[in-house]
C-alpha cells in the first residue's frame, strides 16, 4: 500500500509542477501591457487539461489514503489540493471577465458603427431635447455603475483638457462624500487625472467588490422578505430582484453562472400559495409530461437546466405581475373594490402564509423574539402573556404555528426536541401554558376594591414588578391596611413613564396631626409577583416613608428554610416606593399563615412570602477600642525605659556625633567619586547583581564595553566585601577567545558568534540498544539528557515523551522490553539526535542598543490530541529592519485521560499566558504584546464574560487575570508556529524547519500578518 501511494505521489508532483508553470504563463499573459486574446485563451486551455489530470491523480490517492489514514491526514491531504484548485478557480474566472469585457467591446464597436450610419440618414434633431443634469455621486458603491455610465461620456471625450476633466469630476460629487474626499486628496493638475481615476476604479468601481455588494442586497432583500411578517407586493418584490440581478449581469455575472445559487434563495421568498402555482407551472413539470412516454422520468428532468428554470421563475414573476394588475384594474374599473381594499386583504393574506414559513432568519438571528407582543425578551418571562387567559394564549401560539413546550415559532409540539418540562405539574409544555396555573385558572379583577380599613400594619418586604406599558422595574412595596388609598413615589411614576388619568385632592390626617389639603395626580397601576398581578389605583406622593431595614437573618432563617418558605424581602435595601393601602392590600393574602417558635408569623402573599411581628434579640454585646501607633525613628531601647518623667538610662542616650557616623557610613556605602569628580551612586550595579545570580553564576547583559568593565569592578568589589571572590569573567567582547565555548546554565554559549546551543552530554555513552534493553527506564534515562532551558529544541524533545507515555498505557515495567512499535521509532529518533547540536539561537535579542527600536512579544498557543505548546518570539523593527528572537517555548503530553481539543487549545492557552507573564516580569519595559491561537473557542472563552463550568472557568480566570483579553487573536493552523511543537518531529525536520528563528509572515508589515475572522 505504501509504495502505491508513494508512486502516486511522485506522479502528482509532476503533474503539480506543471500545473504550477502553467498558472505562472497565464499570470504573465495576463499582467502584460497589450493582452493577446488567442494566447491567453490557448494557454488557459492548456491549462485546463493539466488540472483535469491532477484532479484525477488526486482522487486516486484520496481514495487510497481512506483505508488506513487518520482524519486529520485525509484534512491535511484535501487542504493542498484545495490551493491549487482555489487558483485555478481564480484564473478561470479572471479569462471568463476578459472573454465577456472582449466580446462587450465588440458589440459597442458593431453598435457605434451602426449607429453613426442611422445618425447620418436622420438628418438634423428638429425638437430641443431637456438638460441633462450629473446626478452626484456621494461614494456609495451601489451608485457607482450609473455614476461611471454617464462620467464616461466625459472621460473618453479626446477634446475635452484633462484640467476641465476634473473639474467636471469635482462637480459630479457630492460636497463632503468620501468620493469627493478622494478627488481632492490629488492636487487639480493635469497629470493627475489618470491617478484620480484609477484610485476610484479601485476604491468604487472594483468588479470583485460590485459583485458582492450586489449579491449581498440580494441575500439581503431575500432573507428580509421571508423573514418579514407581512409579505411585500409581488410586483415590489419582483421590480427588487430584477434590479440586482440587471447589476450583476453588467458585471459579466449572468444566470448562467449563479443560477444554481438565485434559483433556490429566490424561490424560498415567495408566498407558499404562489411558490404552490410556480411548482405546478414550473418548466421541470412541463418537461417531465413532454417525455411521460420516454422510459425514463429522471432523464427528462435532467434536459430542464439551472438557467432555464431560473429564467422561467422570472417570467412565471413577470407574468403574475401583469395579472395582478389586470385583476386590480377590472376590480376597480367595475367598482368591484377599492384599490386601498385590494392591498390591505393582499397583506392579511400574506402576513396570514409569512407567519407559518420557517426559515433560515431562524437560525443566524440570534436575538430572541416573544411569540407574544413580538418584544426583545423570552416568551416565558412576557408580563402581556401574563394578563391573558390560557384560551387567548392557546390562541396566540397557535396562529403563530409555535409550539407549546419551548414558545418558539417554526415548529409543532410533537416535532419539538426541547426537553422542557412544567415546574408545576411536571409536564411536557411551558409553565405559561399551564392549567394549574393559578392565573390561568381564574380572570384577575382590575377593578379598584374599596373595603373597611383595619389597624392591622404589616412591612412587606417584598421585591414586586412594577409594569406599564413603557418599562418594568422591581421596587419595595408596603402593605398597610390603615391607609385607605394607595401611593406611588413621584420619581418612580416617572421612571415608568405612567400618564396621569386625572388629579384628586386629600385631606391627610395622622396620629392627630395637622389636617393638610394636598393635591394628587392618579394613576393606574400593575403590580407584578410570581406568577400574579394586580392592577390597582395609586396617587402618587414625594415620600411615602422613611427607609426601611429589609428581613435579615436571625433565629427564623434555618426555620423558614425547613418549610420550604422563601422570603422575597431577604437583604433587599433602598426606599419605599409603593404603599399598598386597603383598597387594594385584600386581594394579596391568601390566609396561610405559619407561627414560627420565635414569636414571628410568616405570611403568605400572592407576591410572595413575608414575616412580621416582635422578636425577642436580646444579647450581650461587647466594645472594644483598640488604638495603634507607629513612630518610624525609635529604638529598641524604648521598650525598657524607665515611664517617669526626667528619669532616663545614660546607656539609652544616642548622641549627635553617633547618629552622623551613622549616616556617613551609609553614605559610603552607597555612593563614590568618578573619574571626572563628580559623585556616582552604584545602585543599579546592586540592583544588576540582585537579579543575576543563577546558584554560583551571575549571567548578565551590558550595553557596551565601557559598561560592563565599570560593572565588573564595582561587583568585584561588593562582593569581596561579603568574601565572596568572582571570577572567571567571559563576555562575547574578547575577541582573544573567538573559538571558545563557555558552559551556561545547561547550555553552551559560543563566544565567536555569540550564540547558545545544547550541551554534547546528551550523546555522550548511550549504548547500542536492541529489542531486549528497550525499556521503560532507558527511555526516559536518556529522554530527559537533552536539557533546554530555552525550549527551542521542544518540537524535537517531544517525541520521547510521547513513546514514554505510549508504553506507560501498556502498564510496562520499568525493566520489561517495550516492544518494536516502541523501540523502534525510539532507535530512529536517537539516531537523529546529533542534528540538535547544530542549533544555534542568538544569545542577544538585539533590545537596548540604541533608540528608534519598536518591540513586541508574540505569544502563540496549539494543541494536538497528543499535545499542547505554546512558543513566545520576539519581534524588535528599526529602520524598516525586523529581527525575530525565540525567548521561551513549553510543550506538554496531552493527559492520558482524553481531553477534547478546545480543552487541549485552553490548557495551551494557559501555558502561552504564564510564560508571558514570566517574560514580561523579566523585561520590566512597556511592549506591544500579541497572543494568537488558530482556535476561536478558547477566543470566545476569554473574551467573553460568562460563567464557565469549573474546567473553563479557572483557566479563563488564570489568563485574564495575566493577559488583556482584548489581545487574543485567531490565526489560520497552517501559520502558526505553535503547531510543530504540539505535534513533534525529528531532530532532522526540526533543523530544516529553522523553527527558532519564527514564521515568515513575521517578518512582513503588520498589515500583511495572517488574521482569522471569529464571531463571538
Amino acid at each position: 500500500m505504501s509504495s502505491q501511494i508513494e508512486r502516486k505521489r511522485r506522479s502528482r508532483a509532476v503533474a503539480r509542477a506543471s500545473v504550477t508553470r502553467g498558472f505562472t504563463e497565464m499570470d504573465q499573459l495576463l499582467q502584460s501591457e497589450s493582452v493577446d486574446e488567442d494566447q491567453v485563451a490557448a494557454c488557459f486551455r492548456l491549462l485546463e487539461s493539466r488540472f483535469k489530470e491532477l484532479e484525477v491523480v488526486d482522487s486516486e490517492i484520496y481514495e487510497i489514503m481512506l483505508d488506513d489514514s487518520t482524519e486529520e491526514e485525509l484534512n491535511k491531504e484535501v487542504e493542498g489540493c484545495e490551493v491549487y484548485k482555489r487558483k485555478f478557480v481564480n484564473f478561470g474566472v479572471k479569462f471568463d471577465k476578459l472573454r465577456d469585457s472582449w466580446a462587450r467591446k465588440q458589440k459597442n464597436l458593431e453598435g457605434a458603427s451602426e449607429q453613426r450610419g442611422e445618425s447620418a440618414s436622420t438628418g438634423k434633431r428638429k425638437f430641443k431635447l431637456p438638460k441633462i443634469e450629473f446626478k452626484c455621486y456621494d461614494g456609495d458603491v451601489k451608485g457607482w455603475l450609473s455614476f461611471w455610465a454617464q462620467f464616461r461620456k466625459i472621460h473618453e471625450d479626446e477634446d475635452i483638457d484633462d484640467n476641465d476633466k476634473i473639474e467636471y469630476l469635482i462637480q459630479a460629487t457630492t460636497s463632503g462624500s468620501r468620493a469627493r474626499r478622494l478627488v481632492e486628496s490629488f492636487p487639480a493638475m493635469a497629470e493627475n487625472y489618470g491617478k484620480i481615476v484609477d484610485s476610484m476604479h479601485a476604491r468604487f468601481g472594483r468588479e470583485d467588490l460590485l459583485i458582492e455588494v450586489y449579491v449581498r442586497e440580494l441575500l439581503k432583500l431575500i432573507l428580509s422578505n421571508a423573514a418579514a411578517p407581512n409579505k411585500v407586493e409581488i410586483s415590489v418584490l419582483y421590480d427588487k430582484i430584477e434590479t440586482q440581478l440587471r447589476a450583476l449581469d453588467t458585471l459579466g455575472v449572468t444566470s448562467e453562472k449563479c443560477s444554481a445559487m438565485l434559483y433556490p434563495l429566490i424561490e424560498s421568498c415567495l408566498p407558499q400559495d404562489l411558490l404552490r402555482v410556480w411548482q405546478r407551472s414550473t418548466p421541470a413539470s412541463e418537461a417531465l409530461k413532454r417525455t411521460s412516454s420516454q422510459t425514463s422520468v429522471a432523464s427528462a428532468v435532467d434536459e430542464v437546466k439551472l438557467e432555464s428554470r431560473l429564467q422561467g421563475l422570472m417570467n412565471f414573476l413577470k407574468a403574475e405581475v401583469e395579472n395582478e394588475q389586470r385583476i386590480c384594474l377590472a376590480a376597480e374599473g367595475f367598482g368591484l373594490r377599492t384599490a386601498e381594499s385590494t392591498e390591505t386583504n393582499g397583506k392579511r393574506k400574506q402576513s396570514k402564509v409569512g407567519s407559518a414559513i420557517p426559515t433560515a432568519t431562524g437560525l443566524v438571528n440570534c436575538d430572541s423574539q416573544c411569540v407574544f407582543c413580538n418584544a426583545g425578551h423570552e416568551s416565558n418571562s412576557c408580563h402581556k402573556a401574563r394578563k391573558l387567559t390560557l384560551a387567548d394564549k392557546k390562541k396566540v401560539l397557535k396562529e403563530k404555528n409555535a409550539c407549546y413546550r419551548c414558545l418558539k415559532v417554526g415548529h409543532q409540539f410533537r416535532k419539538c426536541h426541547s426537553s422542557i418540562r412544567c415546574i408545576i405539574c411536571n409536564k411536557w409544555h411551558a409553565a405559561m401554558v399551564c392549567p394549574e396555573l393559578p392565573a390561568n385558572k381564574r380572570d384577575i379583577n382590575t377593578e379598584p376594591t374599596e373595603i373597611e380599613p383595619r389597624t392591622q400594619d404589616q412591612v412587606l418586604a417584598n421585591h414586586t414588578g412594577s409594569h406599564c406599558k413603557t418599562g418594568f422595574c422591581k421596587v419595595r412595596a408596603l402593605i398597610d391596611t390603615g391607609s385607605h388609598r394607595s401611593y406611588i413615589l413621584k420619581s418612580t411614576a416617572v421612571k415608568l413613564g405612567y400618564k396621569p388619568k386625572r388629579t384628586e385632592n386629600l385631606l391627610h390626617c395622622l396620629f392627630g396631626g395637622v389636617q393638610k389639603m394636598t393635591n394628587h395626580n392618579c394613576y393606574d397601576i400593575t403590580v407584578v409577583g410570581n406568577d400574579y398581578s394586580c392592577h390597582f389605583e395609586a396617587m402618587d406622593q414625594a415620600a411615602i416613608c422613611n427607609e426601611l431595614p429589609p428581613v435579615f437573618d436571625g433565629p427564623w432563617t434555618a426555620e423558614l428554610r425547613s418549610r420550604g418558605i422563601i422570603v422575597t424581602d431577604a437583604g433587599s435595601t433602598g426606599p419605599i416606593e409603593i404603599l399598598i393601602g386597603a383598597d387594594a392590600a385584600g386581594k394579596l393574602y391568601t390566609g396561610t399563615v405559619h407561627a414560627l417558635s420565635c414569636g414571628l408569623l410568616a405570611v403568605e402573599t400572592k407576591l410572595g412570602w413575608t414575616i412580621m411581628g416582635k422578636a425577642d434579640l436580646r444579647g450581650g454585646t461587647v466594645a472594644m477600642n483598640t488604638i495603634s501607633l507607629l513612630v518610624n525613628d525609635t529604638s529598641i531601647a524604648r521598650l525598657w525605659e524607665l515611664e517617669v518623667l526626667g528619669i532616663a538610662e545614660p546607656a539609652a542616650k544616642q548622641s549627635r556625633e553617633e547618629m552622623e557616623a551613622a549616616a556617613k557610613q551609609l553614605f559610603m556605602e552607597t555612593a563614590k567619586r568618578c573619574e571626572n569628580g563628580k559623585m556616582g551612586y552604584s545602585l543599579d550595579t546592586v540592583d544588576k547583581l540582585a537579579n543575576s545570580f543563577y546558584v554560583d553564576n551571575c549571567v548578565t547583559s551590558v550595553a557596551d564595553r565601557h559598561t560592563l568593565q565599570r560593572f565588573r569592578k564595582e561587583a568585584e568589589i561588593i562582593m569581596q566585601e561579603a568574601k565572596f571572590d568572582l571570577r572567571g569573567w567571559e563576555s562575547s567582547e574578547d575577541t582573544s577567545q573567538n573559538s571558545a565555548v563557555v558552559p551556561v546554565l545547561g547550555l553552551l554559549w559560543h563566544l565567536g558568534t555569540d550564540t547558545l546551543s545544547i550541551s554534547e552530554e546528551c550523546l555522550k555513552n548511550n549504548p547500542k540498544l536492541d529489542n531486549s534493553l528497550m525499556t521503560k527506564r532507558i527511555i526516559l534515562s536518556m529522554a530527559q539528557r537533552v536539557f533546554d532551558v530555552i525550549g527551542f529544541t521542544c518540537p524535537a524533545t517531544l517525541v520521547p515523551k510521547l513513546l514514554l507515555q505510549k508504553a506507560w498505557e501498556k502498564n510496562l515495567r520499568w525493566d520489561e522490553p517495550a516492544g518494536e512499535e516502541i523501540a523502534k521509532p525510539f532507535r530512529e529518533w536517537l539516531e537523529l539526535l546529533p542534528c540538535l547540536l547544530k542549533i544555534e539561537v542568538p544569545r542577544w535579542i538585539n533590545t537596548g542598543a540604541s533608540d528608534g527600536q519598536h518591540i513586541e512579544l508574540h505569544t502563540f498557543c496549539d494543541a494536538s490530541k497528543n499535545a499542547f505548546a505554546a512558543v513566545v518570539f520576539l519581534r524588535v523593527s528599526q529602520n524598516d529592519h525586523v529581527k525575530v528572537h525565540i525567548l521561551a517555548a513549553k510543550t506538554r503530553v496531552a493527559p492520558v485521560r482524553k481531553l477534547t481539543i478546545p480543552r487541549l487549545e485552553l490548557l495551551a492557552a494557559v501555558i502561552g499566558a504564564r510564560l508571558y507573564s514570566g517574560i514580561k516580569r523579566t523585561l520590566a519595559c512597556e511592549i506591544d504584546t500579541f497572543f494568537w491561537s488558530d482556535s476561536s473557542t478558547i477566543i470566545s472563552w476569554i473574551q467573553r464574560k460568562e460563567e464557565w463550568n469549573t474546567f473553563v472557568g479557572n483557566r479563563v480566570s488564570e489568563i485574564r487575570k495575566l493577559t488583556d483579553p482584548d489581545k487574543w487573536q485567531h490565526i489560520p493552523g497552517d501559520q502558526n508556529p505553535a503547531d510543530l511543537p504540539s505535534r513533534g518531529c525529528s531532530p532532522r525536520q526540526l533543523l530544516e524547519s529553522k523553527w527558532w528563528e519564527g514564521p515568515k509572515w513575521l517578518y512582513e508589515e503588520p498589515y500583511m500578518w495572517p488574521r482569522g475572522e471569529i464571531r463571538l
